[in-house]
């Protein structure tokens, strides 16, 4: 048990350092992206999934020689793959079926886990790539995607009855956290693909390792309702083709390309971006709870 406690706080140790250490990095470089949600012009990095993945490999490597438990290599793998399909589409924004498509190579270390059938393997393969886009889609808020991953982490292994499979979701969600410090509003750093992608891989390959599945997909709700609203409204749109909310006064104005459960809640009262934020929280917070009571 104090070995795992201190696992989890290797995960945000690092996760805070490295953070740091990138926004030196890519300020230094150029590596910036602008807030489109400030009433002023501001550019920040925009690609700090890198600090996560060295935070988490290296607690994860940690956790592996300490516990030898293959548990923390699978999903160091999967997470990996995922995490650099994000960085290719960091760098030269993949088209969105595209991205579905790699995105579901994520599964790729996930294959020992399963029995060897077509009908399983082409799930799995699937669910890793919708999953991994759902916690990609939600995004676009000041801590939004990571504060989510984090809170979904954290419950899913609450109800995880692996222990390996439990703290490997908890150092993950420590490291997040670790990067939220950073990532909260107003940031002063963007995860990118990098850093979103493989939380749904993560997720995906925790219910594989002892996680129920009925509570990933309570957990999942917020992103199921975004997609659809998406879909159903835009269909498949490269990002470029956004019209992403403003910002006016320091309050939030729905953009008008497409419906989104982030404008379905701006429209319900003007708010501004971590009210918005704090919202999703909740409800995530809340779901999580519901999962603890089935």
């Amino acid at each position: 048990m104090i070995v795992d406690i201190y696992l989890i706080a290797l995960g945000f140790i690092l996760s805070v350092i490295f953070t740091k250490l990138t926004i030196i990095r890519e300020k230094t470089i150029g590596l910036l992206a602008l807030d489109l949600h400030k009433d002023e012009k501001i550019y920040v990095p925009k690609i700090g999934g890198i600090a996560i993945a060295i935070a988490f490999t290296v607690t994860m490597i940690t956790a592996y020689f300490l516990k030898w438990s293959l548990v923390y290599l699978v999903i160091l793998l999967s997470f990996l793959i995922s995490a650099s399909i994000g960085f290719i589409d960091d760098q030269v924004s993949l088209p969105p079926w595209r991205k579905i498509i790699l995105g579901s190579f994520g599964a790729i270390p996930l294959l020992m886990l399963i029995s060897w059938n077509p009908i399983t393997i082409l799930f799995l393969f699937a669910a890793v790539g919708v999953v991994s886009n759902w916690t990609n889609m939600l995004a676009g808020f000041n801590g939004l995607e990571i504060g989510l991953g984090a809170i979904m982490l954290f419950f899913l292994s609450l109800n995880t009855i692996s222990e390996n499979s439990s703290l490997s979701l908890l150092i993950y969600s420590a490291v997040l956290l670790g990067f939220l410090v950073f990532n909260k509003y107003p940031a002063n750093i963007f995860p990118g693909d990098t850093g979103t992608l493989p939380i749904g891989a993560v997720l995906v390959a925790s219910t594989l390792l002892g996680a129920p599945l009925i509570s990933l997909l309570i957990l999942l709700i917020p992103h199921m309702i975004d997609s659809v609203l998406k879909f159903s409204t835009a269909g498949v749109m490269s990002s470029s083709d956004y019209k992403p909310s403003r910002s006016k006064k320091g309050y939030l104005i729905p953009g008008k390309s497409y419906l989104s459960l982030a404008k379905l809640i701006m429209r319900v009262r003007p708010l501004k971006e971590w009210q918005l934020v704090a919202i999703f929280w909740a409800i995530e917070i809340g779901l999580g709870i519901i999962t603890l009571m089935i």
